[in-house]
């Protein structure tokens, strides 16, 4: 370890504390999303998880120090949220007769996606030196994500 870098509990550098930060807090509101998708509207909670990814999104844009964690930690507790809301959305959407079907199909999009991710922060980063473009990129598709799930509506019955 250089010696300008400060060893923390949670890991050698910063960002690995960042990192133990958010998946502590995605496990926390996963854990309480299921209770408040119980018992409050998916499509607010939806909503909620979006403004909160957009709004880590912007955190970390402007990030200085402890804004770091903040944004990490927004971030986190969004994607926890979401998580929630994304599984129990699929059955109460579409019921149970063919959940796995489309849950498959479904997953196989988020996988490809997410995969996306890494890639794009690193070719990114290799050609502009920064993380500043994909992040404005990554935060007009939440944008427009958010813009969708104020349009999503509960099936009839």
């Amino acid at each position: 370890i250089a010696a300008d870098v400060a060893v923390t509990p949670w890991g050698d550098l910063p960002v690995d504390a960042a990192n133990t930060f958010f998946f502590v807090s995605v496990g926390v509101m996963n854990f309480f999303g299921g209770f408040l998708a119980d018992r409050f509207s998916l499509t607010r909670l939806m909503i909620l998880a979006m403004i909160g990814m957009l709004a880590g999104l912007v955190v970390l844009l402007a990030c200085h120090g402890i804004s770091f964690f903040v944004a990490y930690g927004v971030y986190g507790l969004s994607q926890g949220l979401l998580g929630a809301v994304n599984n129990t959305i699929w059955p109460r959407y579409f019921g149970r007769a063919h959940l796995g079907k489309i849950r498959g199909g479904a997953m196989m999009a988020m996988v490809f996606g997410s995969s996306l991710g890494p890639l794009i922060m690193g070719l990114a980063y290799d050609v502009t030196g920064t993380y500043r473009v994909p992040l404005v990129v990554y935060a007009v598709f939440t944008t427009m994500g958010l813009f969708a799930a104020c349009f999503l509506r509960p099936p009839r019955a």
